[in-house]
């Protein structure tokens, strides 16, 4: 099979550092070119991986396979709906759209037209990771606790944070832990959050499995602070990773080709549009929880998708 042509759409600092360059290295795909509303910007992200720039949304829609998507969450949901009526696979950030009707919205475009989807939820595509949640699988938890803190708010350039700014860190960092808490302890029956979403969160959940969990999340702690840690405890003792330690960019990269490639093959990814929608539900629930209290999270949408680890 020829490379798979992924579009990108945007051209900002995470399009600059992840985006582009792993959809240019191959050899499951080709950076098939850039849009971003800024022409000039795409330009020079286009020029530097030796692709075209387009000025039109629907130009790259043309050109693609696959359209990934390095946007704010408002305006990522619009345009991957349209890219889905076009037949067109998607790679979607996290959080998958700004609300969570906006969510519903992006997964009934996607399921009506059957086209692949990935959420680029960093963790999961993690040899190390996958290895922690395969022994996670066996281990008896009856809690766990997690901790992400990272300086994105203090770092990036201002016109790239303000949805961070407004949401905090629940709906930036949300996602990641969410994810990675359910895929180990089962769906969250109950949340209760507390504190200030544009500083420190402190969020309790309770899982089917009768587990709790303990969650800390801020994104506007200094760098010296920065933390992406997972701990398991049960009658065996503990099992615990330093996610930040598992980062290595190459490997991170090629399981993402990888994992888009088998997709728009056929192969349903466990981190479709359909997860995406279900760490929106838990999001929108921890949001509630800090004007209301506990918020009680009964079966919502498609089934929750259990853990399934791909090498």
């Amino acid at each position: 099979m020829s490379p798979i042509r992924v579009g990108l759409v945007g051209a900002g600092p995470h399009a600059r550092s992840l985006h582009a360059p792993m959809w240019a290295a191959g050899p499951q795909t080709t950076l098939a070119g850039v849009w971003s509303r800024r022409y000039e910007a795409a330009a020079e992200l286009a020029a530097t991986h030796q692709t075209r720039a387009v000025r039109s949304f629907d130009q790259l829609v043309h050109h693609s396979d696959v359209v990934a998507f390095a946007v704010a969450p408002e305006g990522q949901w619009q345009l991957a709906a349209r890219a889905a009526r076009a037949g067109r696979h998607l790679v979607l950030e996290k959080p998958i759209a700004d609300t969570l009707d906006h969510a519903r919205a992006l997964t009934d475009a996607v399921e009506e037209t059957h086209v692949a989807s990935l959420v680029v939820l960093t963790a999961r595509f993690l040899e190390p990771v996958r290895q922690f949640l395969h022994r996670a699988a066996t281990f008896p938890t009856t809690g766990a606790r997690l901790t992400m803190f990272n300086g994105f708010q203090r770092t990036d350039p201002p016109p790239v944070t303000s949805w961070r700014t407004v949401n905090g860190a629940l709906l930036d960092l949300g996602p990641h832990v969410f994810d990675l808490v359910t895929a180990a302890l089962g769906p969250v029956t109950r949340v209760h959050a507390t504190g200030d979403p544009t500083e420190l969160v402190a969020v309790q959940c309770d899982h089917a499995g009768n587990a709790t969990s303990q969650i800390a999340l801020s994104s506007s702690i200094g760098e010296s602070g920065w933390q992406y840690r997972i701990e398991l405890y049960g009658p065996d003792g503990m099992l615990d990773l330093d996610v930040n330690r598992s980062m290595t960019l190459d490997a991170l990269c090629e399981s993402i080709r990888h994992e888009i490639h088998r997709s728009v093959l056929g192969s349903r990814s466990p981190l479709d549009v359909r997860r995406g929608l279900y760490l929106q539900h838990v999001a929108e629930a921890a949001q509630r929880s800090l004007r209301i209290g506990p918020v009680e999270l009964a079966a919502v949408g498609p089934p929750f998708p259990g853990p399934r680890y791909r090498r």
